[in-house]
């Protein structure tokens, strides 16, 4: 008698002390997965209602403007192509939204073949999704024949209406091609080339962060900042990509858009 009411209570003591940690290493998990510094504003809207109410705004906007925009569309590829040999409009590969993480949650939650892994893998070559960008050609054909380079302030390789395009950013104008397809976004950080982004991710703090949204065709280091031309250039965009994806709102998003309306007329930061 006296020794089994000896044992019952360290059982219940033990039962108590076990369901007292489990509370607390669940409290903990809620703590990390809720962190701020963690968890960017950009990633934790990412799959929530904010993303989609963004995402159906792209697509408004974008198919609003290329059905306005197509008497200009006209005129910049009769343009391009009377006063330069070659293509109307330039395509070229750039690093996308980096979809790892969601893809992995995806994928643990159902079950997918092995050819369907090593698909989500080649797609996410590069630290992010590679996708193929569309914009009016505005520099002579094979301008980087000899690998990717800096664009300079008087670079020779831009065509006469080039330097016109990109000083009003009106060769961005096929993007909104991209925004339907879900490769970008109207506002967010620009894409950048494999090449480029190699070196970035190795000389450019926290510059993986930036990945973690849609790119866009306009955003908030186009809207401040000139044209990259150095690595220090980059760096600046990325602190400013950064800060906007850690606080963006619609209010935020209307004010870039009323920027670039403004680089647009001005001309302020093309190169």
């Amino acid at each position: 008698m006296s020794s089994a009411s000896i044992v019952a209570p360290k059982l219940g003591s033990g039962t108590r002390s076990q369901n007292e940690r489990s509370r607390a290493s669940r409290d903990s998990v809620a703590e990390i997965a809720s962190d701020p510094q963690l968890h960017p504003s950009g990633d934790r809207t990412a799959s929530g209602a904010a993303d989609r109410i963004r995402r159906a705004a792209d697509i408004v906007l974008s198919s609003s403007a290329l059905l306005i925009l197509t008497p200009v569309f006209l005129g910049i590829a009769l343009a391009v192509k009377a006063t330069s040999p070659g293509p109307v409009l330039y395509r070229q590969t750039r690093v996308g939204w980096n979809r790892r993480e969601r893809s992995r949650r995806s994928d643990s939650t159902t079950s997918g073949t092995s050819d369907r892994r090593r698909s989500d893998r080649r797609q996410e070559a590069n630290h992010g999704r590679l996708f193929e960008i569309v914009k009016f050609r505005t520099m002579v054909v094979n301008a980087e024949e000899y690998g990717p380079q800096w664009s300079s302030e008087n670079d020779p390789r831009i065509t006469p209406i080039g330097r016109f395009l990109r000083l009003t950013r009106l060769d961005e104008i096929p993007q909104f091609w991209n925004v339907l397809r879900g490769d970008m976004a109207v506002i967010g950080p620009r894409p950048e080339r494999p090449y480029f982004v190699e070196q970035f991710v190795e000389d450019v703090p926290q510059y993986t962060e930036r990945l973690r949204a849609r790119p866009g065709i306009t955003g908030q280091a186009q809207v401040t900042l000139d044209y990259d031309a150095s690595v220090d250039d980059v760096k600046l965009k990325v602190k400013a990509d950064i800060d906007y994806l850690r606080s963006r709102s619609l209010r935020k998003d209307v004010g870039i858009l009323m920027q670039t309306v403004r680089v647009v007329v001005t001309g302020k930061g093309a190169r």
